[in-house]
C-alpha cells in the first residue's frame, strides 16, 4: 500500500497541472497513476472532494474513488461500514455540492454513485435506486443525472455472470419507475430546459439496457418529441436508440407514432433550415459547412425509414383511402426528394443531397415486391404510381448534380474533388432505382437528354448521362432500345469534336470519352441483339477507331486507346456481331488497329492490345489473305526477334524487346487462327469454306517460324533466362495449344521437351503450360495420353529425388517448385483422372503396361512427396494443399472398385502416409483443416485397415483404447471428434493459454 497522506496526494496534483517541467510531470505522472491502482485510497479520496481543494484536485479524487470502486469493489467491501461510509459520502456530496462543486466533479461523483449501486446488488444494497428516488424527490435533475449514468456503467461492469443476471433483472424491474418520473418531468410546464435534457438522455440511455422493454416508453415518447423537436443533436440519438432496439418491427403503432412526428414536426424544421441556408449561401457565397450540423439527423431519419419502410408501407397501402395517413408518408417522400435535388454542387454548395439514398432504395425494393395477394397490394400500386413521378424527376435533376462543371471544379481542393467523385459512386441508385420502378420513361429521359447534350457538344453533361445510362444498363432490355440507338447516332468522331474547338487533353473530353467507351462496352450485347443495333454498329465502329488518335494527358490505367481497343475487342468476339460481316467495317479494323501498333511512340501494351485486334479481324478473313497479311507482319518481327536472341547477354532494353516481340507472336498465336479450323463446313461471306488442316494454319506457321528462335533465345543467353522471359515463352505456347486445341498434338513432343527444360527453375510458368496441355487432352484415349503421363511421371520423381536430397528439409518451404508441382498434381486428378483410371486398368499391350507404370509411379510418388510436406514443412498453405490433394486422390481412388494398380499403389506407401497425417494432428498447422486430417484417416482406415492400424499403434498416442475402437470400426463422425480432441489437447501441451 503507497504511504501517502491527503495534503501530499493534493499538492502533486496541482503541481503536475502546474509544471511546465515535461520530465517532473513525467514524475508526477507516474505517482498519480500509481495512487490510482491501490485499494486502500478510499478514505483519502472523499478528503481530497469535501476539502477547499481546486477543481482538479477535487476531480481527481472523484476519479480515484470511481477507479477504487470499479476494480477493488470485493477489497472494500469487506467491511460493510466501509460501503455505508460511501453511500453517505456520495448521497451527502452530492445533495450539497450542487452549487458548489464544479460540472465534471458532479459527473464524476454521479459516475461513481453509479457503480456503487451496481456493485452492491443485489445483497449490500439491495435496492439502491428507489432509495434515491425517496431521498431526492425534490432535486430530480440529481437524480436523473445519476440514474443515466447507471446505464452507462452496467456495460462496463465486470462482475460474475449471476450478479450481473441479478442486476440487469434489478434495472428491469426499475424501469417503469425511471420511466414514470422522466415523463412526469416533460409534461410539466415549469420544468427547466437542464432537467427536461437530463429525461429524455435518462430514458435514451435505459432505452439500450439489455432487456428493455419498449412498449413501456411509448407514452413517454411523446414527451420526449415535443421538447427536443428543435434540438437536432439529442433528437437524432433518440432516433438512433430507438431504431436499434429488438423487437421495435413488431410494434407498428410506434413506429407510425416516430413516422408522424418526424414527418409533421422534425421535417418542416429541417427543411426552414435548410431553406435559410440555401439563401444566406446564395446572397454571400457561403460554402456548405453550415449543413454539416443537418447531417446527422437526416441520415437517421433516412436510416430509420429504411429499416422500417415495409412496416410504414402496410400501414400506408392499408388505408390508402385516409388521407391524413398518405399525406404523411407523401410529405415524407416530398422532403426526401428536397434533400435529394438540392441546388448547387456537391459539396461545395450542399453536403445533404445524398443522405436520402436508404430511403429511395428501401421504398423501391419494397413498391417492387412480388405480389402475393395481400390486402396492401391495390394500394402499393397507387402509391407507385404516385412516387414514380418523384424518382423520375430526382433523375433529371441528378444529371446537372452529376456534370463536371469546369468553371466550379478549378476551384475545387483535392478533397473536395474526391467527395464530388465518391458521390457519383454512391448515388448510382438514383438511376437503378428509376428504371426499375419505370424502364421505358427512364430510358426516354436519358435517352432525350444525351441526344440534347450531344447536339450542343457539350462532353460534360453528355458524360454524366452516359454514367448513369451504364448505372442503368442491365435493366435495359431489347425494347427499351430505339430511342437510346435514335440518341448513340449523334455520336460523332473525335475529329468532329475537335475541330468543334475541344482540346484533345482537355479532362471533360477524355472523361467523355472514357465513359462512352465503358458504356459501348456494358451494351454490347444489347446492340447485337436488334436489327436496328446491329445496323448501327459500323457507326459506332468508326467512332471508337477514332478514339485511337486521342492523347491521354492522365496518368490512369488503362489508356483510352486501350479502352477503345477493348471495346473493339469485344465486338468482334461477339458471336452474333454483324460487324464479322462487314467486309469494309472489317478492312478499316485492321488498317487502322495495325497503324496503331506500328506506332512506337505508343506504348507497349497498347500496340499488343491493337495487334490483338488485327489478329481478331484477320481471323474472319479467306485463309490466303490471312496468310499474306501474317508474313507481311511477321517478317520484320522475326529478323527483330532472331537479332536479338543472337546476343549471348541480353541488357535490360534488349530482354524489354524481346518480351515485346514474344508479346507479339502470343497476341496473334491466341486469335489467328481462322473460326472455321475445327468445323466440318462454314459459310463466311456468302462463300462455303472448306476445313483447312493443321499444317495450314496460320498459327502452325507462326509456331514452326519461331520454336528456333526459342531455342536461341535459351541456348545463346549466357545468364539464366528471367523468369519474364520463360513465362513470355509459355504464354506463347499455351495460346498455341488453345488455338490449335488438339490438333497441337503434333507439337505436344517439342512442348513437353521445353517443360522438361524449365520446370525445375522456372515451376510457376510450367505448370501453368503442363496444366494447359491436360485439359486439351483429357478426352483423348491414344499416345497423347501416354507422353503427357510419361513426363508427369518424371517430374514428380525428380521432385521428390531433389526433396530427398536437401540437407535441410527447412528449405522445402523455400522452393516454389514444391508448391507448384502439387498444385499440379491436384488439377490432373480433377481434369484427367478418367486418362489415369483408363490407362491404369488397361494392360494388354506392352505400351499399355509401361504407360500404366508410369501412371502408377506419379501417384505413388505424388503420395510420397505429400507425406514429406505433411512432416517437414512450416508453410500453412503448402500443408493445406498437401491435405487437399491426398484427400482429393483417396475420395476418387475409394471410389472405383476396379482399379486395383492404383488402389495397391497407395497401399504401398499407405504405411508413410498414415504416419504422416497422423503426427501432423499435433501441428497448429492443420487447426483449419482437422476434419480434413480426420477424414484422410478415415479414408486409409477403411481402405487398408492392417497397415493404417498397425503403424497408429506404433507412433506416439496411438495406442490408446479410444483408437483401438476406431480402428476396429471405422466411422466418420467418430474420427472426426477423436482427432480434434488430440489436436486441441496438443495446442493446450504447447501453450496453456490457449
Amino acid at each position: 500500500m503507497i504511504n501517502i497522506d491527503s495534503e501530499l496526494l493534493a499538492r502533486n496534483v496541482t503541481e503536475f497541472y502546474n509544471a511546465t517541467s515535461e520530465i517532473r510531470r513525467m514524475e508526477l505522472q507516474k505517482i498519480l497513476d500509481q495512487f490510482l491502482e491501490t485499494p486502500y485510497a478510499w478514505n483519502v479520496a472523499m478528503s481530497l472532494v469535501t476539502a477547499p481543494n481546486p477543481t482538479n484536485v477535487q476531480f481527481y479524487g472523484a476519479k480515484l474513488l470511481h477507479n477504487t470502486i470499479s476494480r477493488h469493489f470485493d477489497i472494500v467491501a469487506e467491511n460493510v461500514e466501509n460501503i455505508s461510509a460511501l453511500k453517505d459520502f456520495y448521497i451527502q456530496t452530492l445533495t450539497v455540492g450542487t452549487g458548489s462543486l464544479s460540472h465534471s466533479v458532479i459527473n464524476k461523483l454521479s459516475s461513481g454513485l453509479a457503480v456503487l449501486m451496481l456493485k452492491s446488488l443485489p445483497d449490500i444494497w439491495p435496492s439502491p435506486i428507489r432509495d434515491l428516488m425517496l431521498l431526492w424527490s425534490n432535486q430530480l435533475e440529481l437524480l436523473l443525472r445519476v440514474i443515466a449514468e447507471i446505464a452507462v456503467e452496467f456495460y462496463r461492469l465486470n462482475v460474475s455472470l449471476d450478479q450481473r443476471n441479478a442486476v440487469k433483472s434489478e434495472l428491469n424491474n426499475t424501469e417503469i419507475s425511471v420511466i414514470q418520473i422522466s415523463q412526469h418531468v416533460l409534461e410539466d410546464v415549469d420544468s427547466s430546459p437542464s432537467i427536461r435534457n437530463a429525461a429524455i438522455e435518462c430514458i435514451e440511455l435505459w432505452l439500450k439496457l439489455p432487456g428493455a422493454k419498449l412498449e413501456t416508453y411509448l407514452g413517454a415518447f411523446d414527451g420526449i418529441f415535443a421538447n427536443i423537436g428543435n434540438d437536432f443533436p439529442p433528437l437524432t440519438r433518440i432516433l438512433l436508440t430507438i431504431k436499434s432496439i429488438e423487437g421495435l418491427a413488431q410494434m407498428p403503432k410506434l413506429i407510425w407514432q416516430i413516422t408522424q412526428f418526424v414527418a409533421r414536426d422534425v421535417c418542416p424544421r429541417v427543411q426552414t433550415e435548410l431553406n435559410s441556408l440555401l439563401s444566406l449561401n446564395q446572397q454571400h457565397n457561403h460554402s456548405s459547412d453550415g449543413m454539416n450540423e443537418l447531417v446527422p439527423l437526416v441520415s437517421a431519419i433516412a436510416e430509420f425509414g429504411h429499416d422500417f419502410m415495409l412496416c410504414i408501407l402496410k400501414i400506408v397501402c392499408n388505408n390508402i383511402e385516409n388521407q391524413n395517413i398518405v399525406s404523411v408518408f407523401i410529405s415524407l417522400c416530398q422532403f426526401f426528394f428536397n434533400v435529394s435535388t438540392l441546388p448547387g454542387t456537391f459539396p461545395i454548395d450542399e453536403c445533404l443531397s445524398e443522405l436520402g439514398e436508404p430511403w429511395w432504395c428501401s421504398l423501391r425494393e419494397h413498391l417492387l415486391m412480388a405480389d402475393d395477394g395481400s390486402t396492401w397490394n391495390t394500394g402499393r400500386q397507387q402509391l407507385r404510381n404516385e412516387i414514380t413521378k418523384l424518382y423520375l424527376e430526382m433523375l433529371r435533376v441528378i444529371i446537372d448534380k452529376f456534370t463536371y462543371v469546369p468553371d466550379r471544379m478549378k476551384h475545387f481542393d483535392k478533397e473536395s474533388l474526391e467527395r464530388f467523385e465518391a458521390y457519383r459512386t454512391e448515388r448510382n441508385d438514383v438511376s437503378l432505382n428509376a428504371i426499375q420502378l419505370e424502364p421505358e420513361q427512364t430510358v426516354q429521359l436519358l435517352a432525350h437528354s444525351l441526344e440534347h447534350s450531344l447536339d450542343i457538344f457539350d462532353q460534360n453533361r453528355s458524360e454524366a448521362i452516359l454514367h448513369l445510362i451504364n448505372e442503368a444498363a442491365d435493366f435495359i432490355n431489347d425494347s427499351h432500345l430505339p430511342p437510346l440507338l435514335s440518341a448513340l447516332r449523334k455520336l460523332v468522331p473525335v475529329d468532329i469534336w475537335i475541330s468543334r474547338g475541344v482540346s484533345h487533353y482537355d479532362d471533360g473530353f477524355q472523361r467523355y470519352v472514357r465513359t462512352l467507351l465503358t458504356l459501348l462496352q456494358t451494351m454490347d450485347h444489347l446492340l447485337h441483339s436488334s436489327s436496328d443495333g446491329q445496323a448501327l454498329l459500323p457507326h459506332i465502329v468508326h467512332t471508337v477507331l477514332s478514339c485511337l488518335s486521342l492523347a491521354d494527358c492522365a496518368t490512369l490505367k488503362p489508356g483510352i486507346d486501350e479502352m477503345a481497343l477493348g471495346t473493339l475487342t469485344a465486338m468482334l468476339k461477339n458471336k452474333e456481331s454483324e460487324i464479322r460481316n462487314r467486309i469494309d467495317a472489317m478492312d478499316t479494323i485492321i488498317q487502322k488497329c495495325y497503324e496503331h501498333f506500328s506506332n512506337e511512340r505508343r506504348n507497349s501494351n497498347s500496340r499488343l492490345v491493337a495487334m490483338r485486334c488485327v489478329g481478331i479481324a484477320l481471323s474472319f478473313k479467306q485463309p490466303e489473305f490471312i496468310l499474306t497479311s501474317l508474313n507481311q507482319i511477321l517478317a520484320p518481327r522475326l529478323i527483330e526477334l532472331d537479332s536479338l536472341a543472337s546476343n549471348f547477354t541480353l541488357s535490360g532494353q534488349q530482354q524489354d524487346k524481346v518480351l515485346f516481340e514474344l508479346g507479339i507472336l502470343s497476341q496473334l498465336v491466341a486469335t489467328l487462327e481462322p473460326k472455321y479450323l475445327h468445323a466440318d463446313a462454314t459459310q463466311m461471306n456468302g462463300s462455303v469454306i472448306l476445313p483447312s488442316v493443321v499444317n495450314d494454319s496460320p498459327v502452325r506457321l507462326i509456331i514452326d517460324q519461331t520454336l528456333p528462335l526459342f531455342n536461341k533465345l535459351l541456348s545463346n543467353n549466357n545468364e539464366t533466362p528471367s523468369e519474364k522471359l520463360i513465362s513470355m515463352l509459355c504464354d506463347v505456347l499455351k495460346s498455341t495449344v488453345h488455338s490449335l486445341y488438339t490438333q497441337s498434338a503434333p507439337l505436344l513432343d517439342t512442348i513437353l521437351n521445353f517443360v522438361d527444360v524449365i520446370i525445375s527453375a522456372h515451376p510457376r510458368p510450367a505448370c501453368e503450360l503442363a496444366k494447359s496441355l491436360f485439359l486439351t487432352f483429357h478426352k483423348n484415349r491414344d499416345e497423347t495420353t501416354t507422353k503427357l503421363i510419361a513426363h508427369l511421371a518424371k517430374w514428380f520423381a525428380d521432385e521428390l529425388a531433389f526433396l530427398q536430397q536437401l540437407s535441410t528439409f527447412d528449405a522445402i518451404d523455400a522452393e516454389e517448385r514444391v508448391e507448384q508441382l502439387l498444385t499440379l498434381g491436384y488439377y490432373v486428378l480433377k481434369k484427367f483422372w478418367d486418362n489415369l483410371l483408363f490407362v491404369s486398368s488397361t494392360l494388354t499391350t506392352t505400351n499399355q503396361m509401361e504407360a500404366g507404370t508410369l501412371c502408377c509411379a506419379f501417384v505413388r510418388h505424388f503420395c510420397l512427396i505429400i507425406a514429406t510436406v505433411l512432416q517437414h514443412s512450416k508453410n500453412p498453405s503448402l500443408v493445406q494443399l498437401g491435405l487437399r490433394s491426398l484427400f482429393h486422390l483417396l475420395t476418387k481412388c475409394n471410389s472405383v472398385d476396379d482399379c486395383p494398380p492404383l488402389s495397391d499403389t497407395i497401399g504401398s506407401v499407405a504405411d508413410q502416409l498414415t504416419s504422416a497425417v497422423f503426427v501432423s494432428i499435433r501441428s497448429e498447422l492443420v487447426t483449419g483443416n482437422i476434419n480434413v486430417v480426420a477424414d484422410i484417416l478415415h479414408a486409409l482406415a477403411s481402405k487398408y485397415p492392417n497397415v493404417t492400424r498397425s503403424t497408429v499403434l506404433a507412433l506416439s498416442g496411438g495406442d490408446s483404447q479410444r483408437l483401438n475402437a476406431l480402428f476396429a470400426r471405422p466411422n466418420k463422425f467418430d474420427f472426426r471428434q477423436i482427432c480434434a480432441t488430440m489436436h486441441q489437447t496438443a495446442l493446450l501441451q504447447k501453450d496453456p493459454t490457449i
